[in-house]
């Protein structure tokens, strides 16, 4: 399989969405899959020649095309496979072949001599393979249970695909604009939403009137809101280390800034506190001369965004600030989301507790109540896998060894951060950025989803590849250096 120029994706990537959203829509209305049957055909065609397609559809999927189609309603099969699962059933073919291409050697010299990253890969789906063994015989349940509870980390086998077939500098340079693209674009569409609540910018995307203080703002649920994290952050860190090789620094400045507009028009408290994170977190790692140039950097994003917002609407600092408030009067008054969160989770950890270690597994929620005595709480379906806690799902999952695997990840990024940053790594903006992005993520999970759900795993399975095969365009620069002074 060979792949063309990345610039020359865009045709066919555009002329595929297109055969596939109008094939969804007309078979819909006439009830047949024949026209649905042609457009997977041309897909997996044009897959074949040009994998990188399908990566950019697969991310596109996830976010259900940012709320205007959904695919799990058309290209799914009844009880188990959905869209994400079809995507990475094509991730399994087009590694299979390209195996297939180089003679279907399999070199265990390569896999001892894999790199850190790759080795964290492959071991949580190792240990997401031995967790469907073991929850399905410890509870006597079936096994295609605890597949559909398990299978979103297998999604990480993603991240090798991509690491098998997308290191080269070209395909890097693909893939982070388009993470920036898609973020702006989500961006945009939130910001509409906001601004013209009556009208629907988002598709079937929730939207909702929340009560601030004695009045209200727009509360938008963007599907794609991991990706405006990642393009603010990234923006963020490559406009302070100058590097316009992405974009022009006008275009980053633009970028960052309708980034930031979106996290605060979304007025979702955990999306505040990442943000500050993100810009926060990279300071252990500066000197003193970085730190400067860096406040002033982050003063001059902010401070545009700011100025904008107020002169738009002089009430939203207001707004906002009562809104960041609510976490501490919720919290003391035992009141509003925290409660019911608070509630389901206590029964979640005693769970926990009892199986620390490897954790309770993939029990799905249809057997959770007769096994751990779950009850529902304010008509939420009972789970030990919940969207307000990715630390407690981690745990569920993987209990302390799960917990122990990200720390670790942890520990990865920030050291190839931090060793980018001493060697003028060229590469050290978009390292800084997704070790910020990442240890941002993982530190709010413990109030929402975090890298726990199949759209979050996606995103992280992402930032895996780009940590590993940035480390990988080092090494080879390193290599080179050393074969010229010899």
């Amino acid at each position: 399989m060979t792949v063309n120029n990345p610039k020359t994706l865009s045709i066919p990537f555009v002329v595929i969405v297109l055969v596939v959203f109008l094939g969804i829509n007309i078979t819909e209305g006439r009830g047949t899959l024949l026209l649905g049957g042609l457009a997977g055909v041309a897909y997996i065609v044009v897959i074949l020649k040009q994998p990188l397609i399908h990566f950019f559809f697969l991310v596109l999927a996830s976010v259900s095309f940012f709320g205007y189609l959904n695919p799990q309603e058309h290209l799914h099969l009844p009880g188990f496979f959905k869209i994400d699962d079809i995507m990475l059933c094509l991730v399994g073919l087009l590694f299979c072949l390209k195996v297939y291409e180089s003679g279907c050697q399999l070199n265990y010299k390569n896999l001892e001599s894999s790199s850190e990253g790759k080795k964290y890969l492959y071991a949580i789906l190792i240990l997401t393979l031995v967790q469907l063994i073991i929850t399905s015989f410890k509870y006597s349940l079936p096994i295609i249970s605890s597949v559909k509870t398990g299978r979103v980390y297998l999604y990480f086998f993603i991240a090798i695909w991509l690491l098998q077939n997308f290191k080269s500098e070209k395909h890097i340079t693909a893939i982070v604009r388009f993470i920036l693209i898609l973020g702006v674009l989500q961006s945009i569409l939130a910001i509409l939403q906001y601004l013209f609540p009556g009208h629907s910018f988002l598709g079937y995307t929730k939207v909702m009137q929340l009560n601030v203080g004695a009045d209200h703002v727009t509360r938008v649920y963007a599907p794609a809101a991991y990706y405006v994290n990642a393009s603010f952050i990234l923006s963020f860190w490559l406009l302070y280390f100058k590097n316009y090789r992405f974009f022009s620094r006008n275009i980053l400045v633009m970028i960052a800034a309708i980034c930031c507009c979106s996290m605060i028009l979304s007025f979702q408290r955990t999306t505040w506190v990442l943000a500050i994170l993100s810009v926060l977190l990279p300071l252990v790692v500066l000197n003193i001369e970085q730190i400067f140039r860096y406040l002033f950097a982050g003063i001059y994003v902010i401070g545009i965004v700011f100025v904008f917002l107020n002169l738009w609407n002089p009430d939203l600092i207001d707004k906002m600030g009562t809104r960041a408030l609510s976490i501490y009067t919720e919290t003391v008054n035992y009141e509003g989301n925290f409660a019911v969160r608070f509630e389901e989770n206590t029964k979640r950890i005693d769970v926990i507790k009892s199986n620390i270690i490897f954790g309770p597994g993939f029990v799905h929620p249809d057997y959770a109540p007769y096994i751990f005595g779950f009850h529902e709480v304010e008509g939420r379906r009972a789970s030990l896998q919940t969207n307000d806690s990715g630390i407690l799902t981690l745990l569920s999952a993987f209990g302390l060894i799960g917990v122990f695997w990200v720390l670790g990840i942890l520990k990865l990024v920030y050291k190839r951060a931090k060793i980018a940053l001493k060697g003028n790594d060229k590469n050290m903006a978009l390292k800084v950025g997704v070790a910020s992005f990442v240890w941002s993520t993982w530190l709010t999970s413990l109030t929402t989803t975090g890298f726990t759900f199949s759209r979050g795993i996606i995103v992280f399975a992402v930032f895996m590849f780009l940590t590993d095969a940035l480390e990988e365009d080092r090494q080879i620069i390193l290599d080179k250096k050393k074969e010229t002074v010899c």
